[in-house]
């Protein structure tokens, strides 16, 4: 109805796994067939620059920055 495969749970943990959308293609039920993916471009520099950008303020969001520092205050 969708076209979607019928995996198994073992697909999406490793999905959790890595942080990527690994191939359904070993984790498939019954005689469920693959979609056909077609291939990804690569991203063009400015937008990967972006994603590198909001990584960096998401790593940045999870640092304490209101930590006082007891011994020098």
């Amino acid at each position: 109805k969708w076209s979607l495969p019928a995996v198994t749970a073992d697909w999406l943990l490793e999905c959790a796994r890595t942080g990527t959308k690994v191939s359904e293609c070993g984790y498939l039920v019954g005689d469920t067939k693959a979609p056909v993916i077609p291939e990804q471009q690569e991203p063009p520099e400015d937008q990967e620059a972006e994603q590198r950008s909001k990584q960096t303020r998401i790593e940045q969001e999870k640092t304490p920055t209101d930590v006082v520092d007891k011994e020098n205050a």
